[in-house]
This record gives structure tokens, sequence and C-alpha cells, in this order.
């Protein structure tokens, strides 16, 4: 009898083990993606933002391309007279000293703040046009006076007695000028949603490529290597984008590595994405003899990565 029984626990036990294998696989497969996917659906919907903020208008301005560099505070302040209104204004890769005056309309209070957003901006210096005071000048990443630096540009302190700011900024890149008024506590709000959203890219897409790279030294596989290497690219790419690669790992980079290394990493991410997708098509591409076209490929990223070492230029 005793030995009919483990028998019955012998052939049991792998039904069993399937049984819960199977449960394990469904939980993890289909239940729990769903229920987070839920959750999220939830919170998106349902519940308060706690980073949720707004500018409370979008400023316009009269700009001016200073060509020659060499334009006063008051020369440029009589021409910006002729220039139309706008909300916002393309250097289309122009380094040349912009002039621009901001109208602020009342009511204006002593703790909002103008805010010049352009993660192309290099350095800025605003006046009272009442007064030609100096309000401040910032640039290489330091501010001075009522500016200072604020996401991935600058900010200046406006105030109810101010209706006029002439300011004179340089750009490198395909800077877009735009202006936006922040009340003191919305522009605190947005900083730190700023801050938070770059840290969790950071940790978050840094934790995935140390797990692929962990996995690539287990199982010995280079190709982990790659992936692992461009997902980290990849997300300076996309902090690039976002405004946000003025930092790694919550450290400040020297704001004048920022032009080269932001072409280095296109060139980068270059390299890898053609090396990734040849490993991983590698037998596809052989088939439909495409080769020539990798090889191509290939070179082009080579002499990118060339130029972005060699050649000055803006970004």
């Amino acid at each position: 009898m005793t030995q009919g029984r483990m028998e019955s626990t012998r052939r049991s036990g792998p039904h069993i083990e399937k049984v819960l294998e199977k449960l394990l696989r469904a939980l993890s497969m289909w239940i729990i993606p769903l229920a987070i996917a839920l959750f999220s659906l939830l919170a998106l919907s349902a519940w308060d933002d706690r980073y949720s903020s707004e500018p409370l208008q979008q400023l316009e301005f009269q700009a001016l391309l200073d060509e020659s560099g060499e334009l006063t505070a008051k020369e440029a302040l009589a021409r910006l007279a002729t220039e139309k209104n706008r909300q916002q204004y393309e250097t289309r890769l122009s380094e040349a000293p912009v002039w621009f005056r901001i109208s602020l309309d009342p009511p204006i209070s002593g703790t909002d703040w103008v805010e010049i957003p352009s993660r192309h901006l290099k350095e800025i210096a605003c006046w009272d046009t009442q007064t030609d005071r100096l309000l401040g000048q910032a640039g290489s990443g330091e501010a001075s006076g009522e500016i200072r630096t604020i996401k991935s540009g600058y900010a200046l302190q406006a105030q109810s007695t101010r209706s006029d700011i002439l300011c004179r900024a340089s750009f490198q890149g395909p800077a877009r000028l735009t202006a936006l008024l922040w009340s003191d506590h919305g522009l605190r709000v947005s900083e730190q949603d700023f801050h938070r959203k770059s840290g969790l890219l950071d940790g978050g897409v840094l934790m995935l490529a140390a797990f692929v790279l962990i996995a690539a030294l287990i199982n010995r596989e280079p190709l982990y290597i790659i992936f692992a290497a461009w997902l980290v690219v990849t997300l300076r790419i996309a902090a690039t984008s976002g405004g946000w690669d003025g930092q790694w790992l919550n450290h400040t980079i020297p704001p004048e590595w920022l032009a080269p290394i932001r072409s280095v990493t296109r060139a980068l991410w270059a390299i890898l994405t053609v090396t990734l997708f040849k490993a991983l098509l590698q037998e596809e591409i052989r088939k439909a003899r495409t080769s020539l076209w990798v090889h191509v490929a290939e070179w082009l990223c080579l002499s990118l990565l060339v130029a972005a070492f060699t050649l000055p230029g803006a970004v």
C-alpha cells in the first residue's frame, strides 16, 4: 500500500510541476503585464499629476538678427521697433547674435519668471528698456544678476514695474527662440519634473543596459554587448532631443564639451545601429545580396565619426 502511494506521488510530481510552470508562465506573460497596463491607465486618467504645470502664457516678442555683431542696445531697440511680433524665431543655424524685445503685459507679479528654454542658447544678456539697466547675463552654464539657469535654458525675473525687456543672445545649432511667462511655483514644479524625467530615463535605460551586459557575459554573446552600448548611446540621443543632455548621472557636463559630445554621439549611434542591424540580419542580408549597401553605410558612419572629431560646426 505504501509502495503504491509512493508510486502515485512520483507520477503526480511531474504533473504538478507542469501545472506550476504553466501558472507562473501565464502570470509572467499575461496577467502581470496586463495588470501593470491597467494600473498605469488608471493613474494617467483618474489620479492627480503631482508634476503638472503650465506656463501662464507664451510671450510675443520682436527679433532681429545682428549679422555684423556690432549693434548697440540703443541701435537694436530702434530697429526692433519696425519688426513684427512673433511667438518664435528660428536662427537657421546662424551663430550671429539675436536681439529680441519682450513686452510684458500687466498684471505681472514680482515673483513671475520669463523663461528662454532653448537648449542651443550659448550666451544671453538682458536690459530694462526704461532704465537701460543691465538686468543680468549668462553663459557657459553660469548666470548673474536676475538671470538664472533653468532646465536647458535660462530664466529672467519679471517685475510688475517692468514693461519691456531687451535681450541679446547667441545660439549654436538649429535654435528656436521662444519666451514663456511662468509663476514662481509653476516654474519650480516644471524644473522638478524636467530633472525627474531625466533621472528616470537615465536610470531605466542604464539598468536595462546593465542587465543585457550581464546576459552577454553569461551567454558569451557579443551581440548583447553591442545592444547594451546601443541602448546607452540611444539614451544620449533622446537626451539631446529632450534638452537634458547637459548632465550625466546627475553631474553637469562642462558647457564647452556639449557641442563636440553631441556630434560624436550621433556618429557613434550611427555606427552602432549599422553594426547591430548587420549582426541581427546577417543571413537575410546575404540572401538579398545587399551587403554592398551595408558596406557603404559602414564607411559613411566612419566618415561621420572622423568629421565629428575634425570639423567645426553647429549641432
